[in-house]
């Protein structure tokens, strides 16, 4: 069949089946050669190479080979359509392996650079320039690929131009001519996408749409979701170096190099939180318990004082407990309660449900809390000094709501006694709490005091926006920019400023003519007592969200025809739209969305 010309455009499709027999026989060396050929035969079917990507995916997972895995996962998301059943967990897959490598890569890298700081300078100069040497003969033949596509793109060009310029009679009919000019040819038509397709692929129609790279040609700036900040890091200054002349770099490498005992701690520093987060992956995210503690047992005796000792030794206990490794388990569980007998792992070891008793304790003293500032509302203010009281008698010294409960005590303080009484509470506030929020209310408060001389014995005369009292009683918004997150189109308005349901049939007209193609649901509800929104959902990531957006918001007599300052429309992820909820802080999303979606 592969030998039959007319079986051409199927070859990709034969390949993969001849896999599928390889990998029945356990021929896997056999099975991984005919997937690539797959995928290189596949031009314009991009379903079979998404397909063919997978299963080597899949392969390498096995094995485990995780670096191949996570490149082929990326390939095959990139082939395939985010309405396949498998989408999300594929993309899944593809995240975890990508964080994993992410820390593998930084590992090897800090390893590498500590191995040349063992080496004389002579050694570390012929070490580097090979470096830089393999990197400039790449970057070489990729000039060249790029120079002969563009070459053959020039000639097209040329041949189109040409057959444009011939001259045509006005009487001839269109048949005649069909042969002379690309656009009067059905058949040329039909070769020429096929052409298109073996050549580049399915491509979006947009400005530069022949560049595989386009961060390179519009500047654009790609966020990836980060296990941790040392992995950001890194990547920032490889990309900053890859941009350099070859001199630059080999300074730049040099540079890299831990000469110093600062420079070797923070490179250990790197290495020490890329073992702790590869044992987390392993063990959390790839269900790999033999790998996560080798990963753990590495660290350990690589760095027997690391900062992650508790943890891992708690992640070590727990596995070789479920592996049923009694002995092992009990090495890592004497050690926590000898050496850490006070600390949150040594609770869990003697009672697992110590995490769930605190949950329910914490849910009990959030309840508590409510109700308190329900009552500050209400103006129960001796009513709220007295649940302070039974707060401190009753819940854990220093709990997380410990300073909003004082907070709340110190206003009503302020509504019912003395001035020097609520300045006294005030800075009582200020001493014991110096780090969180309240604090900040608290001297602003006493600032104004001050500043405009008050005499009066009651806090009334000063203006205090009960809307933003809140603001101090509620941890502030963190909202996290994942672009490949479930999004929503939201719209925002105060009650009244809109009618709900003209708004949402008109909205779902709109995605009928426009996106009938994607199934989409429009629905409404509160933010608060004073604002409401409407939501379409959902869409599968960020980029579909914006596409959505821009469609819109361009659309006249829809969501645009209404006062800017009064209603709003943004795109956001489903997280964040629970933050949103929780804290009613639409300035600071507004923001966020201006920076990470918009700007």
């Amino acid at each position: 069949m592969l030998k039959d010309e007319k079986n051409k455009e199927y070859q990709d499709q034969i390949y993969y089946a001849l896999a599928g027999v390889a990998k029945q026989e356990q021929n896997e060396p056999l099975a991984i050669e005919l997937l690539n050929k797959s995928v290189r035969a596949s031009t314009s079917n991009t379903t079979q190479k998404a397909v063919s990507y997978l299963e080597l995916a899949n392969i390498y997972l096995a094995q485990p080979n995780y670096i191949p895995a996570a490149a082929y996962y990326d390939s095959c998301l990139t082939n395939l359509t985010n309405d396949h059943p498998e989408y999300a967990d594929i993309q899944a897959k593809r995240n975890s392996l990508d964080r994993l490598v992410k820390n593998l890569k930084i590992i090897i890298n800090e390893d590498s650079l500590q191995y040349l700081a063992s080496l004389s300078p002579e050694q570390r100069a012929e070490v580097i320039g090979k470096i830089v040497e393999a990197e400039d003969a790449e970057k070489e033949r990729l000039k060249i690929e790029q120079e002969n596509e563009q070459r053959i793109e020039e000639q097209e060009i040329l041949e189109e131009k040409t057959l444009k310029s011939q001259p045509r009679s006005l009487t001839t009919p269109v048949s005649a001519t069909a042969g002379a000019w690309y656009f009067y040819n059905p058949s040329a038509i039909s070769f020429g996408l096929s052409e298109f397709l073996k050549r580049w692929g399915t491509r979006k129609l947009e400005d530069n749409w022949r560049r595989s790279d386009k961060d390179l040609v519009i500047g654009e700036v790609t966020e990836n979701v980060v296990v941790d900040s040392t992995v950001n890091n890194q990547q920032a200054i490889n990309d900053s170096i890859a941009k350099l002349d070859s001199k630059s770099r080999k300074e730049a490498y040099l540079g890299q190099i831990p000469n110093s005992s600062e420079q070797v701690e923070a490179s250990n520093a790197k290495i020490i939180e890329a073992y702790y987060n590869c044992g987390i992956i392993y063990k959390e995210q790839l269900s790999n318990i033999p790998e996560s503690n080798n990963s753990f047992e590495t660290l350990d005796k690589r760095f027997p004082s690391n900062k992650f000792k508790l943890p891992s030794y708690y992640n070590l206990y727990r596995s070789y407990s479920a592996m049923k490794d009694s002995v092992k388990a009990n090495v890592y569980k004497n050690y926590i309660l000898a050496n850490a007998p006070e600390s949150d792992y040594a609770r869990l070891i003697l009672n697992p449900n110590f995490y769930l008793e605190m949950k329910r304790k914490s849910e009990v003293i959030e309840v508590f809390y409510e109700n308190t500032y329900r009552a500050y509302l209400n103006r129960q203010y001796a009513l709220v000094i007295e649940r302070k009281q039974y707060a401190d008698e009753s819940f854990p010294a220093n709990n997380a709501l410990s300073p909003k409960f004082s907070f709340l005590k110190a206003m009503a303080v302020g509504k019912t006694r003395t001035l020097n009484d609520f300045q006294f509470e005030l800075e009582d506030v200020i001493r014991r709490y110096p780090k969180d929020s309240v604090s900040i209310k608290a001297k602003e408060i006493l600032d104004y005091i001050q500043g405009n001389n008050i005499q009066k014995t009651t806090i009334d005369t000063v203006a205090v926006d009960t809307n933003n009292l809140k603001d101090p009683f509620a941890a502030s918004a963190k909202y996290i920019h994942d672009v490949d997150a479930m999004h929503f189109f939201v719209i925002l308005s105060p009650k009244g400023t809109i009618q709900p349901s003209e708004l949402i049939a008109k909205i779902k007209a709109f995605n009928s003519l426009n996106f009938s193609n994607l199934p989409l649901t429009v629905n409404n509800g509160n933010i608060d007592l004073n604002i409401q929104y409407i939501a379409v959902m959902s869409f599968p990531n960020k980029d579909d969200g914006m596409s959505y957006y821009e469609s819109i918001v361009g659309e006249e007599n829809l969501v645009n025809q209404f006062d800017p300052e009064l209603v709003q429309y943004y795109v956001i992820s489903q997280q964040n739209l629970s933050e949103l909820t929780r804290t009613k802080d639409i300035k600071q999303y507004s923001q966020f969305f201006r920076q990470k979606y918009l700007e």
